[in-house]
């Protein structure tokens, strides 16, 4: 297996962990053994993985991006993030500040 087809896993692992709604960026990093940049790097550039998960329509409490996988998303969130998606006019985009 390549080394992008492992970290693909092991971050797909940390964002169907059933303890979470969404993930951190730090989060999934703690959870896969990894760096907060290869995650960053991997949700920017593997296009399979990229077609899989979604930024999660709010932040955490203390301002971090979320990150879901879109079937979650669409199983699991609440109306009133469903409303904040639908009519979202920015998105927000993953950038390497770690």
């Amino acid at each position: 297996m390549a080394k992008n087809e492992s970290i693909c896993r092991l971050i797909l692992n940390a964002l169907n962990d059933k303890k979470y709604r969404a993930r951190t960026i730090q989060g999934i990093a703690k959870y896969a053994n990894i760096s907060p940049s290869e995650v960053i790097h991997e949700l920017n550039s593997n296009k399979t993985l990229n077609q899989q998960v979604k930024i999660y329509p709010r932040k955490s409490k203390d301002g971090k991006v979320l990150i879901t996988t879109r079937e979650r998303f669409d199983k699991t969130a609440p109306l009133k993030d469903r409303f904040i998606e639908a009519f979202a006019t920015t998105r927000v985009i993953i950038e390497d500040e770690y």
